[in-house]
């Protein structure tokens, strides 16, 4: 069973970055964050990003509350998203250059419009598959995501060639 940080809104970056830091040096079979995350992103969020994007073991994320752009990073970022019953999102949530980054390599050029100008930014992460995603919470699936993002088609396939089809524990 792995552990779950619990985070809130005054939890600044760099503290961000040493839970999750905290968490994996632990070997858990996935990274387990909850909370409520209302607070916007700046430079500092770059270290924790690129920490998750980069993590080989599933990310699951359960947020509540009010979300505001960290909300929406995590959202982005994990392979497992839910949320709590009556969890609301800022209606400025999605206006951040981060953000927007983040979401084109997510959601693809076309994804990233529509989460950028929406006023319903769950929907659009509903549409794209990113809340109660368990089916990708699993390594060889998010292995082959990876390497699809990360390498040339033609290795990419060939690397998934070799991973095990079907479902795997988390």
């Amino acid at each position: 069973m792995s552990e779950v940080n619990d985070i809130d809104a005054a939890l600044s970056d760099k503290e961000l970055l040493h839970a999750i830091r905290h968490q994996l040096k632990k070997g858990p079979s996935q990274v387990s964050l909850r909370g409520e995350t209302h607070a916007p992103l700046s430079a500092a969020a770059c270290d924790w990003i690129t920490l998750l994007v980069h993590t080989q073991i599933p990310v699951h994320v359960h947020l509540d509350g009010h979300l505001e752009t960290r909300g929406l990073a995590l959202a982005l970022l994990a392979d497992q998203t839910t949320f709590s019953p009556g969890t609301t999102i800022g209606k400025t949530a999605c206006w951040s250059p981060l953000l927007a980054v983040l979401a084109h390599r997510r959601l693809g050029p076309g994804g990233t419009r529509q989460l950028l100008l929406t006023d319903d930014p769950a929907s659009v992460l509903n549409t794209y598959g990113l809340l109660n995603t368990s089916a990708l919470a699993n390594t060889d699936l998010k292995s082959a995501l990876h390497a699809a993002i990360e390498l040339p088609f033609d290795e990419a396939l060939a690397f998934a060639s070799w991973l095990p089809s079907g479902p795997s524990q988390p």
